[in-house]
């Protein structure tokens, strides 16, 4: 007996290879990014009815209070100076021809004009400047602008202030009769 054997080859199949599927994009937006903001605060609270003298000659800086800091508490009716400390950071000498000027806000009775130095303040030199005041007869808090004002009649451009606050109100007195 003679046997064969014989094998047939399995019929090709063809095979689809995988088409590549296409990832998401983004797509820009309208939206903006929010911003932040940088906010300096000014170190004096500027002063109401501004308008002064914009020339580097007459120019000072406020360097600190002397008497009276800001919020110190006071009796209705109690009188007191003021007395500041103010740098000359202009170029012009400041003489006896230059005066404290009431600005705004409160005057508690200064006196404005007035004279505020007898002598000659140069250019980088340092001056104390005092006004009379007497705190009002209602509980509250009070501030006072001043300005200096050159031989001419022009305000500077910096002010300063005092702030006071006046505890309990002044009581009437009765008197029999």
């Amino acid at each position: 007996m003679h046997a064969s054997l014989s094998q047939t080859a399995p019929a090709a199949t063809s095979t689809p290879a995988p088409t590549a599927t296409p990832l998401p994009t983004a797509t820009p937006s309208e939206t903006p990014l929010p911003t932040a903001t940088l906010a300096v605060p000014p170190t004096q609270p500027p002063a109401p009815g501004g308008g002064g003298n914009t020339s580097a000659c007459d120019l000072a800086a406020f360097v600190s209070d002397v008497t009276i800091p800001d919020g110190t508490q006071m009796a209705p009716g109690a009188a007191f100076t003021k007395t500041w400390r103010l740098l000359n950071a202009g170029t012009c000498t400041w003489n006896a021809s230059y005066r404290l000027i009431f600005v705004s806000g409160e005057q508690m009775g200064g006196v404005s004009p007035q004279a505020f130095t007898t002598g000659d303040i140069p250019p980088g030199a340092t001056a104390d400047v005092s006004v009379a005041l007497t705190a009002p007869l209602t509980a509250g808090t009070y501030t006072g602008y001043w300005k200096l004002q050159n031989a001419q009649g022009v305000p500077f451009e910096t002010s300063f202030y005092v702030q006071i606050v006046v505890t309990g109100d002044a009581t009437a007195t009765v008197t029999p009769t």
